[in-house]
């Protein structure tokens, strides 16, 4: 496996990567009502660059498949999506990924990371230092889904 910066021509993998960890990796936590609600149908490669534009995405990949991924804004150290292939979790893809976007939030001496953590992402993030601050819930079309506003400082 390898991690490295996400390019422009990433994004529809990235979009594919997003529809199943949603509508696949997601059930259980969320009923199928909600995971369609959460995403409806995958996002074209122009949705997702426009959705992801300004972003940082890392992402690991092994024999040129992308396995999973974290977007960053810079700025404020905001991750705003964090997916892995379904079949790939549990697997270490996600720690590769977390472990280059916290080193270099670090490097560029921002005070903390936060995000709204999935039920899947909640664990995950706790095991990796970060404090849950509250929970959220989010009005979808069709569905309230929940999840979790967290953070990590990192002084």
């Amino acid at each position: 496996m390898h991690v490295r910066d996400g390019e422009h021509g990433d994004a529809e993998a990235l979009a594919g990567v997003f529809f199943r960890a949603v509508r696949e990796g997601a059930l259980g936590p969320y009923t199928q009502t909600e995971c369609a609600a959460w995403c409806s149908e995958r996002p074209s490669t122009a949705q997702w660059i426009n959705r992801t534009d300004g972003l940082d995405t890392v992402v690991a990949e092994k024999d040129s498949q992308i396995l999973g991924f974290m977007t960053v804004r810079a700025s404020d150290g905001y991750i705003d999506h964090a997916f892995v292939l379904p079949e790939m979790r549990g697997q270490g893809v996600a720690d590769a990924i977390y472990a280059v976007v916290e080193n270099r939030a670090r490097c560029q001496k921002t005070k903390r990371l936060h995000t709204h953590a999935s039920h899947m992402a909640r664990s995950f993030f706790i095991r990796h230092g970060w404090r849950v601050l509250s929970e959220n819930r989010v009005d979808l079309t069709g569905a309230q889904l929940t999840n979790w506003i967290m953070d990590k400082p990192l002084s």
